[in-house]
């Protein structure tokens, strides 16, 4: 086993970091003027093509939803049909082929 999960509090750390990642949980407060900084988003200017698996209960589809707002160049999401949260392992065909529609070239 890692080392690091041979730690007593590693279950209330992990636990306490995805409360905190979804707003359910306060931060520290010494890290609060770097999670105001986080919070505001640069916008991304690289063509982008975002992959989302539509049974992902890790990051939940809604949460990738309308974020065109960020990009300033070609955006698109897409929600893959029977996929959970590893894209590239649970469809490797629909990773290829975005990256290859991503340089041009046909799927």
């Amino acid at each position: 086993m890692a080392g690091s999960l041979d730690n007593p509090d590693w279950t209330a750390i992990s636990i306490h970091a995805y409360r905190q990642r979804w707003h359910d949980a306060p931060g520290a407060g010494a890290h609060e003027d770097v999670e105001l900084r986080l919070a505001e988003p640069p916008a991304i200017g690289v063509p982008t093509i975002m992959l989302q698996g539509a049974d992902d209960r890790d990051n939940l589809p809604i949460t990738s939803d309308h974020k065109e707002r960020y990009f300033k160049n070609r955006y698109e999401r897409r929600v893959l049909t029977g996929v959970g949260h590893f894209v590239p392992r649970e469809a490797p065909d629909a990773f290829a082929a975005a990256i290859l529609s991503m340089c041009g070239f046909a799927a």
